[in-house]
């Protein structure tokens, strides 16, 4: 994909480092992120859609945010996670 420079692992462990500068960033700039944050109730499960989110490109067919969405549930599952956090990790990586 041209839109990234990197593998689909890296460019995923960027992401969530990525997520981590804004969580804990001391620049009054990216203050609206750092307000966001407070906000979220579960931010492992964030973290964990940010680095599943291109997973469905290593899928052979089909759109990568719906298989993605499918593999990422199937992941959750196998993590043992909760029905309804299961859905919100789904979600947020198919869209």
């Amino acid at each position: 994909d041209q839109v990234h420079r990197h593998t689909i692992g890296y460019h995923s462990l960027e992401t969530v480092r990525s997520m981590e500068r804004l969580r804990t960033a001391a620049d009054e700039r990216l203050q609206v992120f750092r307000t966001a944050w407070g906000e979220v109730d579960a931010p492992e499960l964030l973290f964990l859609a940010g680095l599943l989110h291109d997973i469905g490109k290593l899928a052979p067919v089909g759109g990568h945010s719906t298989a993605g969405a499918e593999m990422a549930e199937a992941i959750c599952r196998r993590l043992r996670l909760e029905d309804s956090q299961c859905l919100l990790v789904s979600t947020l990586v198919r869209h």
